[in-house]
C-alpha cells in the first residue's frame, strides 16, 4: 500500500511528500460510505495508492487507485467529507488526473458511476481529461494521458 498526500490551498490541489496516518483514511471513509472500514481491513489491501486530500492539517477527501494491469489502474473509494461538499473540491481533484497518472506510471485511471447518477455523470462529463464509455450499463469514465 502506497499512501500519497495531497493538500488544498487557495483553491489549488498540491501533492506533498509527507506521510500520514491510515487513521486519517478512515475519518474520510467512515464519514462518507455507510460500510465502516477499520485498520485491519485496511492493511488487507496491498495492491492500492490511497490519495487523501488535506485542509490545513484536516483530511478533507480521498480516492484509492487499485492497479489492475501494468497501464490501468481502477478509482475506487472516491470521497469528500459531507462539510466540504458542493464546493468544487471534487472537480479540482479530477483536474489532477494527468498529474495522478504520472505519479502512479499509469497510463489509464478508470471508474464507474451508476448512469442513475446524473449529477456526478454530468460533472465528469464536464471535465476535459475524462470520458464517457458505456459498458454493461454502466458509465466507466477514464482518463489517459495525452488525452
Amino acid at each position: 500500500m502506497q499512501l500519497i498526500k495531497l493538500y488544498y490551498e487557495n483553491n489549488e490541489i498540491h501533492s506533498s511528500d509527507i506521510t500520514y496516518p491510515l487513521e486519517d483514511v478512515l475519518k474520510v471513509f467512515n464519514s462518507c460510505f455507510p460500510e465502516k472500514m477499520t485498520i485491519e481491513l485496511l492493511k488487507e489491501f496491498s495492491n492500492i495508492c490511497i490519495f487523501t486530500l488535506y485542509e490545513k492539517e484536516l483530511p478533507i477527501g480521498m480516492f484509492w487507485l487499485e492497479r489492475k494491469t501494468r497501464d490501468v489502474s481502477f478509482m475506487t473509494s472516491f470521497a469528500i467529507i459531507p462539510s466540504h461538499q458542493r464546493k468544487g473540491i471534487g472537480s479540482k481533484l479530477f483536474q489532477c488526473l494527468p498529474a495522478i497518472i504520472n505519479i502512479t506510471d499509469t497510463e489509464c485511471i478508470l471508474f464507474d458511476v451508476q448512469k442513475e447518477n446524473k449529477g456526478s455523470v454530468a460533472s465528469y462529463e464536464a471535465q476535459k481529461n475524462c470520458k464517457k464509455l458505456d459498458v454493461m450499463n454502466k458509465c466507466f469514465i477514464c482518463s489517459v494521458k495525452g488525452f
